[in-house]
């Protein structure tokens, strides 16, 4: 009897404490998250697994997302990886070409008023303003 009173009690217990509700009050009226830009992330990379094939409309819409959540720098990962090229080449080391994928790219880019393209050894750096 003892057994089964300690039971009973433990499951009321667990019972009472786990239907509580801990969750912090939420003065938030708006659904919109307010962020200080200053101290969020102004940069990503970007590459081109996935996205291949993608077409203007498609990069128009990503890269006009990424500057309405306050990215103004994206840097290009790769546009060559092993035997595939993202870019129109007559380069002959390539077996898989997207040749459109670059250009689909910058032309994104060139829409929402980037300025800046830095090449080097690790991809193109594009600024939007």
């Amino acid at each position: 009897m003892k057994k089964l009173f300690s039971i009973l009690l433990l499951s009321l217990f667990v019972f009472v404490s786990c239907s509580k509700n801990n969750d912090p009050v939420d003065n938030n009226t708006s659904d919109d998250l307010v962020v200080d830009a200053s101290k969020g992330l102004t940069g990503t990379f970007i590459d081109f697994w996935g996205k291949e094939e993608w077409d203007q409309v498609q990069w128009d819409s990503h890269f006009q997302e990424m500057k309405s959540i306050g990215i103004t720098t994206v840097i290009v990962q790769f546009v060559a990886y092993n035997d595939v090229t993202w870019f129109d080449s007559s380069n002959s080391f390539t077996s898989t070409k997207y040749k459109y994928a670059l250009s689909r790219l910058l032309t994104a880019a060139a829409s929402l008023n980037m300025v800046g393209i830095v090449s080097d050894v690790f991809g193109v750096c594009l600024e939007l303003i």
